[in-house]
């Protein structure tokens, strides 16, 4: 079996050696690229032969961030507001090509018969102020919930998720807002029939796409 060996000046040999099993019918040639990747690169093939460095493939999570509170967040007004006791959740994308994905896991609870409770997220970049992420302008677009107990203090599980193409580098800042369907009832996130509470939990993931 051949071997390409390279000696080191303290005696030490580094080698590189052919296949352990013989190869097919064609000889094996790969082509060394001209230079140097970057930093965190790794050498790939195109499938002929020709070598190149390249980013590791998409998929995989970048970094992760997340803020909870231990308690009631209500409002009994009807347009949306950012929750007063919650934290925002910061962070800094990596790449601009990146992918955010949001979740909020929390209960819901309702304070009057036939009220609704309305969750969504609102994002800011950089210095600039806070936009609603719903997928349109009226107020049944939630990007994750809408709904409307239908029983006197009730209260159910809650569960949103949302991906956030965001196409920046600047620093973002997530909140969670909440409103009423109708401004006579209280619409409470955290709080579980009772009067107990429960835990809220904002999370953001950063998943590399490329």
């Amino acid at each position: 079996m051949s071997k390409i060996s390279l000696k080191h000046s303290g005696g030490n040999v580094v080698s590189l050696n052919s296949p352990t099993n013989a190869p097919g019918a064609a000889d094996v040639a790969f082509k060394l690229p001209n230079a140097d990747g970057s930093a965190n690169e790794f050498l790939k093939t195109d499938g002929s032969g020709n070598l190149s460095f390249g980013a590791a493939g998409g998929g995989k999570i970048v970094q992760f961030k997340s803020v909870s509170l231990y308690g009631d967040n209500s409002t009994n007004s009807n347009t949306f507001v950012a929750l007063p006791n919650m934290p925002s959740l910061d962070i800094t994308p990596t790449v601009a090509t990146s992918l955010m994905f949001l979740t909020i896991s929390s209960t819901i609870f309702n304070g009057s018969n036939n009220r609704g409770v309305q969750v969504t997220v609102y994002k800011k970049v950089g210095s600039g102020s806070y936009a609603d992420l719903r997928t349109d302008g009226n107020n049944g677009g939630m990007i994750g919930f809408h709904g409307d107990a239908g029983d006197n203090n009730a209260m159910s599980p809650f569960c949103l998720t949302h991906e956030d193409d965001h196409n920046t580098t600047d620093a973002l800042s997530y909140k969670i807002y909440l409103r009423t369907t109708n401004a006579d009832s209280n619409a409470h996130l955290g709080r579980a029939s009772g009067g107990n509470y429960t835990k809220t939990t904002f999370s953001v993931f950063e998943v590399a796409t490329t």
